[in-house]
């Protein structure tokens, strides 16, 4: 492959990497996630999983927090990141985020309200991306420089 394709494709790759961090992902974010207010930390209620009717399991997490008035509030969200679901306990302390105007409506990191369902896998393929841009720019700048000799030259007498 030419120098130049190499560094066409890295710059492309460069570009939808942006593209997916800068400007996709953030436009999916809900007005809780843009603005949420974060004042006092919550307390992990109840863990649930529940089975959908396709065999999957869906997660869910109840907290309990106060709002900036000092009023209690019990919020149930579907969590989008397992790994996150699996290290909560119950009692546990967390960030609970929400909107003063709409305090009911609490929401934690990688739950519902707060990501979307497959944010994670955006973010792993900008950033897979990103690594190839890498690679690929390597391999450009590695590329031998071509010859000056570009074959017999036919002149006329």
């Amino acid at each position: 492959m030419s120098k130049t394709a190499l560094w066409i494709i890295s710059a492309l790759l460069f570009c939808g990497a942006i593209y997916l961090l800068y400007i996709y992902l953030p436009g999916r974010q809900s007005e809780l996630a843009k603005h949420g207010k974060f004042d006092k930390y919550g307390q992990v209620q109840m863990k649930d999983s529940r089975p959908d009717g396709d065999g999957k399991v869906s997660l869910f997490v109840t907290v309990l927090y106060k709002d900036e008035e000092g009023k209690n509030h019990r919020s149930t969200r579907q969590m989008y990141d397992a790994g996150l679901w699996d290290s909560l306990k119950t009692n546990q302390d967390i960030k609970v985020y929400y909107l003063p105007a709409d305090p009911d409506n609490g929401s934690v990191e990688g739950a519902e309200g707060m990501t979307t369902p497959r944010a994670g896998a955006f973010r792993f393929l900008a950033w897979t991306t990103v690594l190839a841009g890498f690679i690929t720019a390597f391999l450009a700048w590695r590329a031998p420089k071509p010859s000056g000799d570009r074959g017999p030259v036919m002149t006329r007498r």
